[in-house]
């Protein structure tokens, strides 16, 4: 599963696309290390604009801009989101980021302070070892030029939990 399944209001649609996550498997899979152009569309963005209703749940809207920064290849601007959120998808997008970048030791910490999610659960119980073993493996994608097994699992991550935070958002 790859292609969202919720609906999105049509300002965010070309930024929420099966185009930027084909992309973002390419930067999560060390295949291509540049952000894609997008920050002209992101500046300015608000959480609440994601939505087509009012979110009730903030802190789950703010996860799924952080989400978005992060699909974009953004580290920054998703990590100054992700880390001011202080819930589970916070850290797990939190997480996400700390592998992207590199940071291997910090990503599996914080997907340990994630815990038992249901994300990572459904991840689990298709992948073996998620999700410190994936972390494992992004590493090796990255020393050795990408590898599109770890490609296809971080495009289904962001998928599920972007879904899940915007869903959340708008319980």
């Amino acid at each position: 599963m790859h292609t969202l399944t919720i609906q999105l209001p049509p300002k965010i649609v070309s930024l929420v696309n099966d185009t930027a996550i084909d992309n973002f498997g390419r930067i999560a899979s060390g295949r291509e290390n540049e952000a894609d152009g997008g920050q002209v569309e992101l500046a300015g963005l608000k959480a609440k604009e994601l939505f087509l209703n009012t979110p009730s749940d903030l802190q789950m809207a703010d996860c799924c801009l952080s989400g978005i920064w992060l699909l974009h290849g953004f580290l920054d601007d998703s990590h100054a989101i992700s880390q001011s959120v202080a819930t589970r998808e916070g850290s797990y997008w939190h997480g996400i980021m700390h592998r992207l970048e590199k940071d291997f030791w910090n990503s599996k910490y914080w997907y340990r302070k994630v815990g038992n999610h249901p994300v990572i659960q459904e991840l689990a119980d298709n992948h073996s070892g998620f999700p410190e073993g994936f972390v494992d493996a992004t590493e090796s994608a990255f020393a050795n030029g990408g590898d599109p097994t770890v490609a296809a699992l971080a495009k289904e991550e962001w998928v599920r939990l972007f879904e899940y935070c915007y869903e959340s958002a708008l319980r």
